[in-house]
């Protein structure tokens, strides 16, 4: 069970690593606060943030996070996934959660990416699970 300090911690840290939404380019500084490494990325969902991996389905059912939401990219409609909860996207490399990043947070959400990806993620000896019984790949 997660506390409402730790739920307020992690909007924080999406809400801290937001871009201007003055329609002005994010500086070189928002730019890489919008993003956190894998060890981060598991601290924010352990104290409460939604995962939200927008892989493709065969690279979900390969191998993905356990209790990520996925939607893929092209699938994405910022409308239909619940405000108020920190959010931090994921991808295979950080591509294309990059740009789900920015989508999300185009429509209010508390985003980050997750730098370097699901390989980034089992570089770090994190674990993978699958939809199957086998052990998770990437």
């Amino acid at each position: 069970m997660t506390s409402s300090s730790e739920n307020s911690t992690a909007r924080s840290e999406a809400a801290r690593s937001g871009a201007a939404r003055s329609g002005a380019a994010p500086s070189e500084a928002e730019d890489s606060a919008r993003e956190v490494d894998v060890h981060r990325a598991a601290e924010l969902a352990a104290s409460g943030a939604r995962m939200l991996d927008v892989r493709e389905a065969d690279e979900w059912s390969a191998g993905h996070i356990e209790g990520a939401m996925h939607v893929p990219l092209g699938q994405l409609e910022p409308a239909a996934i619940p405000l108020g909860v920190p959010i931090v996207a994921v991808c295979r490399s950080g591509n294309r959660s990059g740009t789900a990043t920015a989508k999300l947070r185009a429509a209010g959400h508390d985003v980050v990416n997750m730098s370097g990806g699901m390989l980034a993620w089992t570089e770090a000896g994190l674990p993978v699970a699958t939809d199957g019984s086998g052990p998770g790949t990437v």
